[in-house]
């Protein structure tokens, strides 16, 4: 597996498409199954792939630290991020992951800080998105995007390894 087919799968995963394509609430693999176009079979062994697919994923997300499975899910998970965030490409959410957990570089530890006290109803990883669109202002853009990419890269390449075997 390379990269673009690790993205390509975690957004199959993550964006909600492998619950859609399994159907979730009663996968069957018998053919014909709730299907009126006598292309059962077709639509069964597709289900199973899909199935195959998924089981596959799931055992490479299960051997990543939790670390890893959290960046990878923030980057893959469909979400509303600040426009500002999403011009920072793939990096952006691993960014805001980094300093809402862990507090990245001080300046930037500071400003989320200020940020929770002044709004107390907004999570940690939206007021830490706000910090990383902030990051150029206090000089720590470039350092902040190679620490997230380096992040993404990292659990993208554990991601791919995938399970040890014995």
């Amino acid at each position: 597996m390379n990269r673009s087919e690790a993205c390509e799968h975690l957004r199959w995963f993550y964006g909600g498409e492998a619950e859609a394509c399994l159907g979730l609430r009663g996968v069957s693999l018998e053919p014909g199954f709730g299907n009126d176009n006598n292309d059962g079979a077709e639509t069964a062994s597709r289900r199973a792939d899909d199935c195959l697919r998924y089981y596959d994923i799931s055992a490479r997300i299960r051997a990543l630290t939790p670390a890893q499975e959290r960046i990878l899910r923030v980057s893959f998970t469909p979400s509303r991020w600040p426009m500002e965030l999403v011009r920072w490409f793939e990096f952006g959410p691993v960014a805001a992951l980094v300093i809402a957990e862990d507090g990245g570089p001080h300046r930037l530890r500071d400003a989320l800080a200020v940020l929770k006290e002044r709004n107390p109803g907004h999570s940690a990883l939206y007021l830490a998105a706000r910090v990383v669109v902030s990051s150029s202002a206090y000089g720590l853009d470039h350092e902040l995007r190679a620490i997230a990419k380096d992040l993404l890269r990292d659990a993208l390449l554990a991601f791919i390894r995938g399970p040890l075997r014995s």
